[in-house]
């Protein structure tokens, strides 16, 4: 009997210790989205990369250029919202200064609110050649007093490889019909 209620007590280890490792491999990181150029989904990024931008945002609220510029890539390819392309680290201090210049030239206020960043980034290709698989991409939203920007930092080992900026101006209301 001892032998029975043995080998039952094995089985049903067997059983549950089976199950618990299927329901382990089951487990997905969440993803959602789509490219239409690839086989990526996207996917939450981390909060190292989202500190990493916060970083980045208090250094260019600061003005501290040398900061700023050690979070860039050697060679990026950043894209302000009114066209303007900086292709290097100094070119891109050089804009941002030369905005904060026409600020102060036209008596507005310069600066900004950060309503919100996050991380997301790529599930890894089965293509080796598709680029762009290393780094997280963190969006971020700011108002200021005349618009709202809405930007993505492309970061890969620290550092910005890609950077686009968007402005929607702030809409006047409409009047309310009576």
């Amino acid at each position: 009997m001892k032998k029975i209620k043995f080998l039952v007590f094995a089985i049903l280890t067997f059983i549950g210790c089976d199950q618990n490792s299927t329901n382990i491999q089951k487990t997905k990181i969440p993803t959602n989205g789509f490219f239409a150029s690839s086989d990526h989904q996207v996917m939450m990024g981390s909060d190292a990369t989202v500190e990493i931008f916060k970083k980045i945002d208090k250094a260019w609220a600061d003005r501290d250029y040398e900061t700023l510029k050690s979070y860039i890539h050697d060679k990026p390819w950043m894209h302000f919202a009114n066209g303007d392309i900086a292709n290097s680290p100094q070119e891109f201090v050089d804009l941002i200064e030369k905005e904060y210049q026409d600020f102060q030239a036209s008596n507005s206020n310069w600066g900004w609110k950060t309503n919100f960043a996050y991380s997301v980034k790529q599930t890894k290709s089965e293509n080796p050649e598709y680029k762009n698989q290393e780094g997280e991409w963190v969006n971020a939203r700011f108002t200021s007093e005349d618009a709202t920007y809405e930007e993505w930092y492309y970061i890969v080992d620290g550092k910005i490889q890609t950077w686009q900026q968007a402005k929607r101006l702030k809409a006047k209301r409409m009047p309310l019909k009576k």
